[in-house]
């Protein structure tokens, strides 16, 4: 396959079109072809796993985009109701801080805000919380406000059990796995109360977002 400076172009761009997790590694054997392209020792066999490699992953974006649900949103809470400023600041910022009082739609609205986005699509959306069974509970919450059913789009992690697959686009998890799993590869909206760090108040929640 003969690479001219266009193609090479549109290969760069489709990588940002695959899943977050295989984006460093693809970018590191595009890197690898590019040099080798350079010095007359680009192999078609090395280029073509890679197109197929590429094309794989971004296939597996878009079925994971397509099978986003319809988002529905509580709208007597604060938080579904400010959601378009929200989104503003997810999409602006790589991390935001949000502050609510108990009972506001942080644990529920906010990673819907964030599957409304398509953020699900590139990677998981990880969500923490302290207690397995309060993992097991918002995630049974979110799915049903979802429509949908547990292990499915929404699924949770605890240890000793797994109620998800590789297609669920929201997981719950102890922050216990969290560590143990996801601490650099996937979307992540870490949800953290603060009295985990001593404060005054229960109110803050930390999101992260790793666009790799």
């Amino acid at each position: 396959m003969s690479l001219t400076q266009s193609k090479l172009a549109i290969i760069q761009k489709k990588i940002t079109g695959a899943l977050s997790i295989d984006r460093h590694q693809l970018t590191q054997e595009f890197k690898n072809i590019r040099s080798h392209k350079k010095i007359g020792k680009l192999a078609d066999r090395q280029l073509d796993g890679f197109i197929k490699r590429l094309n794989r992953s971004c296939q597996k974006r878009d079925a994971r985009l397509s099978a986003i649900p319809f988002v529905q949103y509580q709208n007597n809470l604060p938080i579904a109701e400010r959601r378009d400023e929200i989104k503003k600041a997810i999409l602006d910022n790589q991390v935001i801080i949000i502050a609510g009082e108990t009972g506001s739609g942080k644990t529920t609205q906010l990673p819907k805000i964030c599957l409304e986005l398509g953020r699900g699509s590139n990677g998981i959306i990880g969500h923490t919380q302290p207690r397995r069974i309060a993992a097991r509970a918002v995630a049974v919450r979110i799915a049903e406000e979802l429509g949908q059913t547990i292990g499915q789009a929404v699924g949770y992690q605890v240890r000793f059990r797994d109620e998800s697959n590789p297609n669920t686009l929201i997981k719950l998890m102890t922050d216990g796995i969290y560590s143990l799993r996801f601490s650099m590869t996937h979307i992540l909206v870490n949800m953290t109360r603060l009295s985990s760090m001593k404060p005054t108040r229960e109110v803050l929640i930390l999101i992260f977002y790793w666009g790799i």
